[in-house]
């Protein structure tokens, strides 16, 4: 696969946020493989740790939300997850889709999309760490290390997704009003990471430049219009974090 996170293009890297998640139901498999179809150059999802240790593909800790099921994540086992639909909603397009391991996702789509792994989880250190050791571990089995991003907003996190393989890309997750940093660029650079990835509603041309010249990819979520795109386009984003890669991709395309 010709992919790399660190390779400039002609326009930003459109990266499918929780898959083409403005059309199917997000971080499955189904969402995944829109994405691969409409042409996004990768996929973004989220990782919370099942009760018995397995890295799974889904947004919040809660279960309610995208799966209609009840309770914490952890508390369930990926056997038991597997039996919830996380097409909970979108019921007359998709009938039942299952919440995904990160093992299925890297399995399907390492080979042929950048992908971007988000840590979420737990806040407990112990746990945290195990999700971080599991999903580092999924990586080299599929031998993806090259083409896969790891990041989070949690710093503990990808500091240990470097002490355990400093071969893998590391992004910040950047929002002022989660981490007031005075200058985000220093602090990515600190932490010895390859990307910065900021809320688009706080972005500034200026902080895109910042990131830039500490040597850092600059990152944007989430662009979902034409004119956010445009505006990724003035200020030198290198990838842009969408719910409709299709139409960012054809605004791009119509722009060259």
């Amino acid at each position: 696969m010709n992919f790399s996170w660190l390779a400039p293009l002609s326009r930003p890297l459109v990266v499918a946020h929780r898959g083409s998640s403005g059309k199917a139901p997000e971080n499955t498999l189904a969402a995944f493989r829109l994405a691969r179809d409409e042409g996004a150059d990768a996929i973004e999802l989220d990782v919370h740790l099942s009760g018995d240790g397995d890295a799974v593909v889904i947004h919040d800790g809660n279960l309610a939300r995208t799966t209609g099921g009840k309770g914490p994540v952890r508390n369930h086992t990926l056997e038991q997850l597997k039996r919830l639909n996380a097409a909970s909603g979108w019921e007359g397009k998709y009938t039942f889709e299952p919440i995904p391991a990160l093992d299925e996702v890297l399995r399907e789509f390492g080979q042929v999309l950048g992908i971007n792994i988000e840590i979420k989880g737990e806040y407990r250190t112990e746990a945290q760490r195990e999700l971080v050791r599991r999903c580092v571990e999924c990586v080299r089995r599929h031998k993806l290390s090259g083409s896969v991003m790891i990041s989070s907003f949690r710093v503990r996190a990808l500091k240990e997704v470097g002490f355990l393989d400093p071969g893998i890309i590391r992004g910040l997750l950047y929002d002022p009003l989660y981490r007031p940093v005075r200058m985000p660029s220093a602090f990515a650079k600190s932490l010895g990471i390859q990307y910065l990835i900021m809320n688009r509603k706080r972005l500034l041309k200026r902080t895109v430049s910042a990131v830039h010249r500490a040597g850092i990819m600059a990152g944007e979520y989430a662009v979902n219009s034409t004119f956010q795109a445009g505006r990724s386009l003035r200020y030198g984003t290198d990838a842009v974090y969408t719910d409709f890669p299709s139409e960012i991709i054809r605004f791009f395309d119509r722009i060259k």
